[in-house]
């Protein structure tokens, strides 16, 4: 028959047995909620720096169109400056032409065939207000008595405007103007250009 000793020591046994057991089973349940919460703070980690690394590219994307937006804009300024500067000294170019070409014979004969075809422009008309530059004054004064035999009387004034060459016709009652300046074909000529610059040279730079 077992003592009470053995009985005790056989009783201390099985509760350090189950005591055992249980602790092994909660340390293995705490070690998986563990490696859950690893798991868990790891994707959480990958999505903060994902999230983060989106946030830096979408931040290097916008400075990269922010740098390529103001070049663009640079670009087109210059261009833009470049179009009036070819502009201004072909104009200028052309006005030395101009005023050579209204000292010669040449321009009076030109002068004399743009005043009738102004004056064609206005219907029922035969009294004109011709308003020109001082140099030219005294060669419109010269056509008085041709057009008096075509049945036109001019009146010539001195323009107020300093005009290249050509003149500004008008009808006695001003209700008609016709612009004949030189200075209205060079403009015309000027929109010219700067359109054919536009259109065939500057036109692929500003679409980049």
């Amino acid at each position: 028959m077992p003592s009470i000793n053995s009985k005790i020591d056989f009783f201390y046994r099985i509760i350090n047995e189950n005591l055992d057991a249980e602790f092994e089973q909660e340390m293995n349940k705490l070690k998986e909620e563990e490696k859950n919460v690893l798991l868990q703070k790891e994707k959480e980690f990958k999505r903060e720096q994902l999230k983060e690394i989106n946030r830096m590219k979408r931040k290097g994307e916008q400075e990269r169109n922010a740098l390529i937006s103001k070049a663009r804009i640079e670009r087109k300024r210059d261009l833009f400056k470049l179009r009036e500067r070819f502009i201004k000294d072909v104009t200028e170019e052309i006005k030395i032409h101009i005023e050579d070409f209204c000292k010669n014979e040449e321009y009076i004969d030109f002068l004399y065939g743009k005043i009738q075809k102004g004056f064609s422009l206005i219907e029922n008309c035969s009294k004109f207000i011709v308003e020109c530059s001082k140099r030219d004054k005294d060669i419109i004064e010269g056509f008085k008595e041709k057009l008096k035999k075509q049945g036109v009387e001019i009146e010539i004034r001195i323009s107020k405007e300093e005009i290249l060459g050509g003149c500004f016709i008008y009808s006695f009652d001003n209700l008609y103007m016709i612009d004949i300046s030189i200075d209205d074909m060079v403009n015309d000529l000027k929109d010219e250009i700067g359109a054919y610059i536009m259109d065939t040279v500057l036109v692929g730079d500003l679409d980049e």
